[in-house]
C-alpha cells in the first residue's frame, strides 16, 4: 500500500461522509419504504449472525439516551414553532 494513500483516506472528511450516508437512506426510505425496511431487517440479522451478543444492554442504553435528546429538541422546536 501507497503510505500516501492512507494518509489521504485518513484525512477524508469524515463528516460529510456520514452526512451523505444519512441523505442516501432517508431519501431511499421516502422512495419505498417498505423496500427501505426490508433492507434495514437484513443488515440487522446480518449483524446478529457476526456478533449474536449485538445490541448490548448498553448499545440499546446509548440508543435510548440519543433518542430522547432528539426528543427534547423536537419538543422545543415544536414550541418554538407554535409562538410565531
Amino acid at each position: 500500500m501507497n503510505p500516501e494513500d492512507l494518509r489521504a483516506f485518513a484525512r477524508r472528511r469524515w463528516d460529510l461522509i456520514e452526512d451523505s450516508k444519512r441523505t442516501f437512506l432517508a431519501d431511499q426510505y421516502r422512495a419505498d419504504p417498505a423496500a427501505h425496511f426490508a433492507s434495514m431487517s437484513a443488515l440487522y440479522a446480518h449483524m446478529r449472525q457476526v456478533r449474536p451478543e449485538w445490541p448490548r444492554p448498553e448499545d440499546l442504553a446509548a440508543d435510548l439516551s440519543e433518542l430522547i435528546e432528539w426528543k427534547a429538541k423536537i419538543d422545543r422546536a415544536s414550541r418554538n414553532l407554535r409562538v410565531r
